[in-house]
């Protein structure tokens, strides 16, 4: 084992017990590698500092990192050194310094001020702090208080929807952009609340702007400008390609059965067939438009049902490259699920009708997004999924074994599925080769069971089950970061 040099450490305060406070300490152990530093023995001296710098309290730790090289202790529960108790410390301007040491050697010296992790000094306040009262505690939080905490847990990926603290219709969505987005709870579904308006893929890419191009295999947005909605409300318009790439990491564009799943909540009618189905228009309409006094359509807004879902959509219109129509009349939305090779399922809305449409368009068209919340991995309940325990469940039943890399999950074998995550089936490429459209290839020559199918890039981002994508070029070099000290963020 090499020698333990460095450490990363996170500390979260909060009470634990009715009669003293405590302090839950947290720490993730790398050596001078940078690789983590599973199942050793340290020892960890804690110590209170005041606003100068003197000791009010220590205490020595006796600690084991598990197999995720995370260490755990509670504040307060240690060997005392200096003062009495926790709760006697004075939390104004104070600092927690703890001297890490392997054997008898000290590895490293981390000093963290109190005011680095919000709501701190909340923890002298209460003697007892339920899982409610933190979920409250977080969702209370301004964005920046948000990551400084986020940054003190050492937590990363996911945003302001890391599932330890978002709660759908108080936290909120973050786009490549920085853009925040309403969310609302309809059935077991999480949405955004408003249409999407960001220049960039979810990896931080730009997607250019279309201005009069069309396309049905490169993406862009459209800015339909000349709208009487503001942007914040109206949202930019996508094709079909770029609707793929736009919605953030933990989100992702709705699925025709996602669309349904969502539509059934508002309706006892059956809307799985096409054309104009159900009733319940009006339940999913906002603001801004056109009047109408059909029962149950989105024009009326003196219905007592209007908007009764949340989903709060807008009259955005659609383009076709340079040109723009429908403002104030119609609402359209892509899903995920294409329709051959030039056409995708779709969801609309016209200000008179109290039905939805559910219709296949051009994917060139520039229609409005919504996203949709992942699932949990394997769709199971955070309590439930355990990295490396637990599997990944593809869209055929195939079962993958995970591995936890730092603070990623990764399947553990590659991909074999033939089916995209909404279920429809990914064509056998055979000979065939494209850029654009998607297929998956098997080689007969190998056992599928540990070599897997290929996939062109196309196929790829759509053979991930929900709850999974497909990693990001910056999702990979963090991974490949936690196995060496040196830069990978480089090329060649």
């Amino acid at each position: 084992m090499k020698k333990v040099t460095t450490i990363l450490a996170a500390i979260l305060l909060m009470a634990v017990g009715a009669a003293a406070q405590k302090l839950s300490y947290q720490a993730v152990v790398r050596n001078s590698s940078n690789e983590l530093v599973p199942n050793t023995a340290l020892t960890v001296e804690v110590s209170v500092l005041d606003a100068v710098g003197t000791v009010q309290y220590a205490e020595t730790h006796s600690a084991t990192t598990n197999e995720n090289g995370l260490l755990v202790l509670t504040i307060g529960d240690g060997t005392v050194t200096a003062g009495t108790t926790v709760a006697d410390v004075d939390w104004n301007g104070a600092a927690i310094q703890s001297v890490v040491k392997n054997g008898g050697a000290v590895v490293a010296t981390i000093t963290s001020p109190v005011n680095a992790v919000p709501y701190a000094l909340q923890a002298g306040n209460v003697s007892a702090m339920s899982v409610a009262d933190l979920l409250a505690l977080v969702g209370s939080m301004t964005d920046a208080e948000k990551e400084q905490l986020r940054d003190a847990l050492g937590v990363t990926g996911g945003g302001s929807s890391d599932p330890t603290t978002f709660v759908c219709g108080t936290s909120k969505m973050v786009d490549a952009d920085g853009n925040e987005y309403e969310t609302v709870q309809i059935g077991t579904q999480c949405w955004t609340k408003t249409n999407l308006r960001s220049t960039k893929a979810a990896d931080g890419s730009a997607i250019p702007a279309g201005g009069s191009t069309t396309s049905n295999t490169e993406p862009y947005y459209y800015d339909y400008s000349s709208h009487s909605l503001p942007l914040a409300t109206r949202g930019y318009l996508y094709n079909w390609p770029a609707a793929q790439l736009v919605c953030p990491s933990g989100w992702h564009l709705p699925s025709d059965a996602e669309w349904t799943t969502m539509e059934q909540t508002q309706t006892s009618m059956d809307v799985t067939g096409l054309g104009w189905r159900g009733d319940h228009a009006g339940k999913l309409a906002g603001e801004g438009w056109n009047s109408s006094t059909t029962a149950g359509a989105p024009g009326n807004a003196s219905d007592p049902d209007h908007n009764a879902s949340g989903f709060s959509a807008v009259p955005a219109g659609y383009c076709n490259g340079s040109s723009f129509y429908s403002a104030g009349d119609y609402a359209y939305f892509w899903s995920s699920t294409q329709l051959g090779s030039g056409y995708a399922w779709n969801r609309n809305l016209d200000y008179g009708y109290a039905s939805v449409g559910r219709y296949s368009d051009y994917k060139g068209n520039g229609f409005s997004v919504r996203c949709l919340r992942d699932a949990e991995p394997g769709g199971e309940e955070p309590t439930s999924f355990n990295c490396g325990t637990s599997k990944m469940v593809d869209a055929d039943g195939n079962e993958y074994e995970t591995v936890q890399i730092g603070t990623q999950c990764w399947t553990k074998t590659n991909l074999r599925s033939t089916k995209a995550a909404d279920g429809s089936a990914i064509p056998a490429g055979g000979s065939t080769t494209s850029n654009t459209e998607p297929y998956y290839y098997v080689n007969s020559a190998v056992n599928p069971a540990v070599y897997g199918y290929y996939y062109n890039w196309e196929a790829a981002k759509l053979a991930c089950p929900t709850g999974w994508h497909l990693p990001s070029d910056a999702e990979w070099t963090t991974m490949e970061q936690t196995q060496t000290s040196m830069d990978v963020t480089g090329t060649g």
